[in-house]
């Protein structure tokens, strides 16, 4: 997804480059959020009817927050910026969570 917000700022106005960046958002978006609502009932076992509301309560919730803060920001520094800052900002967030996965399957490994 993060990917696809790059696009856009590589030929701002390119409207091929735009329709590229909305499907590959798009897969990436139908995919990641099947991901979450499988997984979540891999990992909450004890009660697999509630494992799919917190992930889609984060993504509601980050979809709330953030086309706002989006607006805002087109408004105040533009798009080339506001994309390139999520962009930036989703790839920090998804090697946080690898790290926060490699540091907690290594201390599952410890543990065995």
């Amino acid at each position: 997804m993060s990917a696809s917000l790059a696009l856009l700022v590589v030929i701002p106005g390119n409207f091929a480059l735009a329709l590229a960046s909305a499907a590959l958002f798009g897969a990436g978006y139908m995919t990641l959020s099947g991901f979450y609502l499988v997984r979540s009932t891999q990992i909450m076992t004890e009660a697999p009817s509630f494992a799919p509301v917190l992930p889609l309560l984060a993504t509601s919730v980050g979809q709330v927050a953030g086309s706002p803060l989006a607006g805002w920001l087109v408004g105040a520094e533009g798009h080339v910026t506001t994309f390139l800052l999520f962009a930036t900002l989703g790839l920090a967030i998804a090697g946080l969570g690898t790290w926060l996965l490699n540091a907690r399957g290594a201390a599952d490994w410890r543990t065995v």
